[in-house]
């Protein structure tokens, strides 16, 4: 038979926990840079101006005399050739008479770059017969023709330029232009213009006594 069981002995107490350490101190954060300053924005140069537009370019036709015939109503004399003389300048001329007014006409297809506006004329003359320097006035008026415009159409204003003879018989005078001639009917490039010069010796200076011959005439037109 087992002897009886000796009582347990007390549990011994537990041992105090030991002191936790202190965390270490954080390291200071550095210190950011300064932000560079942005440099200044250029200035913008100025726009040049645009140059003007040049005027449109002029164009010029001439008629001679050989080409023109007398109106049938107030006519010049018919174109006529002529032999100068002792050198045979052979020319035609129409003859203008110096007391009643006459005048003959001649008709040009215009260039494809007419502008369709006004015109101005220079008259090429001479006086066979005349020694002063008395002078001449000379108009031309002009209407034009496109596809399917009646031909029976008045002509536009007639203008008017004075020229001067210079002493001396059968010698060529160039005048200087007319103003500005405007063409009747609806102008317009490549249309068919009429001219009709004309004499007018009732006008103060138109003072030569004598038949004045028209040798041709120069026009002169705007292009586009």
């Amino acid at each position: 038979m087992d002897g009886t069981r000796g009582i347990t002995g007390a549990t011994g107490s537990t041992g105090a926990t030991g002191v936790t350490g202190s965390t270490g101190a954080t390291g200071v954060t550095g210190i950011t840079g300064l932000t560079g300053i942005t440099g200044i924005t250029g200035i913008t140069g100025i726009t040049g101006t645009t140059g003007a537009t040049g005027p449109a370019p002029s164009g010029q036709l001439s008629l001679n005399a050989s080409g023109m015939w007398p109106s049938i109503t107030g006519g010049s004399s018919t174109n006529t050739l002529t032999d100068s003389g002792s050198n045979d300048v052979n020319y035609y001329g129409l003859d203008f008479d110096p007391t009643t007014s006459e005048s003959a006409e001649g008709g040009l297809i215009m260039p494809s770059d007419w502008d369709g506006g006004t015109i101005t004329a220079v008259f090429v003359w001479l006086a066979p017969t005349d020694t002063t320097t008395n002078g001449v006035v000379w108009g031309l008026s002009a209407v034009s023709f496109g596809d399917g415009d009646a031909i029976n159409t008045a002509y536009g204003t007639v203008v008017k330029v004075t020229d001067n003879n210079a002493s001396t018989a059968a010698q060529v005078r160039i005048s200087s232009a007319t103003a500005a001639i405007t063409v009747a009917g609806t102008p317009a490039a490549g249309e068919l213009v009429q001219f009709k010069v004309a004499r007018f010796p009732a006008d103060a200076g138109d003072t030569i006594t004598t038949d004045c011959r028209l040798l041709g005439i120069r026009v002169t037109f705007t292009r586009v």
